[in-house]
């Protein structure tokens, strides 16, 4: 066990999370995906958000349909007249019904929440969108930091087996202390690289746990046989024209401008008139005085309102509504210049990814084939411990350095998805399949 190699006292929380997570049971990227539908944030933030922006629906329309109240008073009346002192009850029920005619700012009012209801909704699903993608980077960066600790863990074992065979080289006189003291050096130092891994995975873990609540390791890896597919189509100018009509974080924005354009309307309401008939029915009761007995009175009242001056109110408003407008227009803007940007620079990232795998494939084998050709060399006393090490390292940096590029190519496949609104959570199945 490589225990056996760290020096006492040295990291031993470190060790003991890397010991107690190895215990832990595997999880593939959709398991990942299920927990934190139900477990994340961000994402039961946006559900919420989006139920409390469909209630303004009811409540605009309320205002377009008819009130009902029922009043009721009780008296107790204590009069004198003269010598004449007398006490009686005075009790009263009116019923009264308001049913808006025309109100110019109510129907302004319900345009306004349907925008801002649609917007409510695209933010939703732009929201899954967004926990699809940051779920597959929290999951690919827990296996980019196990594949550093996996090559920290391999160097650190390799340079212990060229320690042992440098101290024994130069017991025999084959060579000199210096080379010792290198490999000895190497070792310390690779020592201090797997504790900063073991870190980093720890520290990447608890970055899922976030999402998850679900502490699981180690996590499914990606095949070898894993397809590079170019993006379809192959013009960028396509992906560009399709992120315009499609991100859903456009299409929220472009929303978000049509409800407060409509917030202009809803200012310029203040100077129109308004329309409301009026039904009520009052039953009052009098004990005593001159009006003693039940009195019944009905009404049914049009009423007409016309506001014709607010100290400036209404053209204040009406001047913040236009402002906002043009902010929101300049926002609308950015988005756009913003979503071209992101799917540019993903259908770029796909394409660099592939090239990468590739040559980063062949330059493997290269390495692999120099480490073999050194070690040899160091078998037949040509070649040092030193560059013995120096060549797995290499080896260790191309593997570590294929993967990467690899996770990169899974990961920029997915912004581009998402940058012209196709990510789905299919998307993540496709991927659960390459993984092992």
């Amino acid at each position: 066990m490589m225990i056996k190699f760290l020096p006492r006292g040295i990291c031993s929380p470190v060790l003991i999370l890397a010991l107690f997570s190895s215990s832990l049971q595997a999880n593939t990227l959709l398991d990942s995906y299920q927990q934190a539908l139900a477990q994340d944030s961000d994402f039961q933030a946006a559900r919420y958000q989006l139920e409390a922006s469909q209630e303004l629906l009811p409540q605009s329309r309320a205002v377009l349909l008819p009130t009902v109240n029922l009043s009721a008073d009780a008296a107790l009346v204590h009069g004198k007249l003269g010598d004449r002192i007398s006490d009686y009850d005075n009790n009263s029920l009116t019923l009264s019904i308001a049913q808006p005619l025309y109100q110019y700012r109510a129907g302004a009012l319900l345009d306004q929440a349907k925008a801002t209801v649609s917007q409510a909704e695209v933010e939703f699903a732009a929201a899954q969108q967004n926990l699809i993608l940051r779920l597959a980077e929290a999951y690919f960066a827990i296996l980019s930091a196990q594949d550093q600790l996996n090559y920290a863990n391999a160097e650190q074992k390799a340079i212990a087996q060229q320690l042992a065979q440098a101290q024994q080289r130069f017991e025999v006189g084959l060579i000199a202390i210096t080379d010792v003291k290198e490999a000895q050096a190497r070792y310390d130092l690779a020592i201090a690289q797997k504790i900063v891994a073991q870190q980093q995975l720890g520290t990447r873990r608890e970055a899922l746990y976030v999402m998850t609540q679900t502490r699981v390791a180690p996590l499914h890896s990606l095949q070898e046989t894993m397809p590079l597919t170019p993006p379809e189509p192959t013009e960028v100018e396509s992906w560009v024209s399709e992120a315009e009509q499609h991100n859903l974080f456009y299409q929220a924005q472009r929303l978000a401008t049509q409800a407060v354009q409509k917030n202009i309307e809803v200012a310029r309401s203040g100077h129109y008139p308004s329309l409301d008939l009026l039904a009520s029915y009052r039953r009052q009761e009098n004990g005593g005085g001159f009006l003693r007995g039940i009195n019944e009175t009905s009404s049914l009242t049009l009423q007409f309102n016309l506001p014709l001056y607010a100290g400036g109110a209404v053209q204040s408003q009406l001047r913040q509504a236009e402002a906002l407008y043009n902010a929101s227009r300049q926002q609308l803007t950015k988005t756009r210049r913003s979503t071209q940007q992101q799917s540019r620079d993903a259908y770029f990232g796909v394409l660099a990814a592939i090239a990468q795998v590739k040559a980063l494939k062949q330059a493997l084998r290269s390495t692999q084939s120099g480490f073999e050709a050194t070690q040899a060399g160091f078998d037949v006393g040509t070649r040092s411990a030193i560059e013995v090490l120096l060549a797995q390292r290499e080896v260790h940096r191309a593997q570590r350095d294929y993967q990467t590029a690899r996770y990169d190519y899974v990961l920029n496949t997915l912004r581009l998805k998402q940058a012209v609104g196709r990510l789905h959570e299919n998307d993540l199945k496709q991927i659960n399949h390459w993984l092992h």
